[in-house]
């Protein structure tokens, strides 16, 4: 399965499970043109260098060896179109202390640090009940992905626009009750990875995401079977802002990423 397109920095193809990146950003064609057109994607890198690319349109097209299912792991199918809002709501113009972003670097190392000493803990001391290993790692996967608080649990980089809105107008306690911590990478899932003997356990936390969701989204990206990660948002329609750059993110690099980071078995 190819996965391709066109949007207003660049154009992305993700070809039998190897994403491609080329910008063209007309402020920077010859620093570009120097490192040249075509990079692999990294997931790691695409995040820290925040490349931000809003697609106009999607094609993704079968090869003709591949069946009617999807075997690449991104969970999109032949011909499927995905189009990103142009328009972003203003993010609120109040600043709270722990919800500035970029986030510090340093912080963001030490909770992945924490969280990864107790998931390794969790899968690997001996004289562990199942059942503790697994309240464990899952407390590592919370940690993790709520930045090392309940109070920043819905101060996350990623957050819809409705959701970021409830923030704006009623403010963030107010707002809570409205609003639900979503495991873009379903909790159930990463256990079972991170007690699996030869996961790196590093990099499954780091390649897991959470996101800011109002209760209703909640509820309907829940009604997603079958596919996990960032691809259930693209099949709902939903375009989560990133907080970083107050843009939607590339929900389609970020499938692709989910696609290498996660792939299925069998």
């Amino acid at each position: 399965m190819t996965i391709s397109g066109i949007g207003a920095l660049g154009t992305f193809r993700s070809e039998a499970g190897a994403p491609y990146f080329s910008v063209s950003d007309p402020e920077s064609l010859q620093a570009e043109a120097s490192r040249g057109d075509d990079r692999a994607l990294d997931h790691k890198a695409y995040l820290e260098q925040r490349l931000v690319w809003t697609p106009d349109q999607i094609t993704v097209t079968q090869s003709p060896a591949a069946t009617n299912s999807d075997k690449s792991g991104s969970g999109l199918r032949a011909g499927s179109r995905l189009e990103v809002p142009t328009t972003v709501p203003a993010l609120t113009s109040k600043k709270v202390k722990d919800d500035i972003w970029p986030d510090d670097p340093k912080e963001v190392e030490r909770r992945l640090t924490s969280a990864v000493a107790v998931a390794q803990f969790a899968r690997d001391a001996a004289d562990l009940h199942s059942d503790h290993r697994k309240r464990l790692v899952n407390e590592a996967i919370w940690f993790w992905t709520e930045r090392g608080s309940v109070s920043r649990k819905y101060k996350l980089r990623f957050r819809t626009p409705a959701a970021l809105k409830l923030q704006r107008d009623l403010g963030f306690s107010a707002a809570a009750k409205h609003l639900a911590h979503e495991h873009v990478h379903e909790r159930a899932a990463v256990v079972l990875r991170l007690l699996a003997p030869d996961t790196d356990i590093r990099a499954t936390l780091q390649a897991t995401e959470a996101c800011v969701v109002t209760k209703e989204e909640h509820h309907l990206l829940a009604s997603v079977k079958g596919v996990h990660g960032w691809v259930r948002y693209a099949t709902v329609h939903l375009h989560p802002l990133d907080m970083v750059t107050g843009l939607p993110m590339d929900l389609i690099s970020a499938a692709a990423a989910d696609a290498i980071a996660w792939p299925r078995e069998g």
